[in-house]
């Protein structure tokens, strides 16, 4: 057993040799806190791209009623030339507007889909420098068990 964990505790120092020279953290602490924010960035960007995406989706449907509004009105036959091309003229304009805001939202989604796969790109390094360094969640178990007892 003690052989286990002399052998599971120099494995452990080994992986976070391999990620201290690999990004400049020297403390143990440090580097496990910076991998968590990564996560909790990572999750919290996933959110806000949904949301974008919702956004977009809701600005489009409306876009898509000013545009049902606007053929209607085309076709009204009460109203007399001024007031119909008036009406027309606001609702071009609305609808302008809602696709520049549209397409402002898409930007952003595009750039924020950018930086999280910027950051699923450094995750997977980190997770590929564990495994490199064979740190296994059992390993990281009996760590916590060991800690414990």
């Amino acid at each position: 057993m003690l052989d286990l964990y002399v052998r599971n505790a120099r494995v452990i120092t080994e992986a976070f040799d391999v990620i201290k020279q690999g990004s400049g953290i020297t403390n143990i602490d440090e580097i496990v806190t910076t991998f968590i924010k990564a996560e909790e960035q990572n999750y919290s960007l996933f959110n806000y791209v949904n949301e974008l995406d919702q956004e977009c989706d809701a600005l489009e449907e409306s876009n898509a009623k000013i545009d049902n509004e606007t053929a209607r009105y085309n076709t009204m036959s009460r109203l007399n030339k001024t007031e119909l091309k008036e009406k027309i003229s606001a609702m071009k304009d609305e609808s302008d507007n809602l696709r520049d805001q549209i397409q402002r939202g898409q930007a952003e989604c595009d750039d924020v889909i950018d930086e999280f796969g910027e950051m699923q790109g450094l995750v997977e390094e980190m997770v590929n420098t564990f495994k490199a360094a064979r740190f296994t969640a059992r390993v990281a178990e009996s760590m916590q068990y060991d800690e414990h007892t």
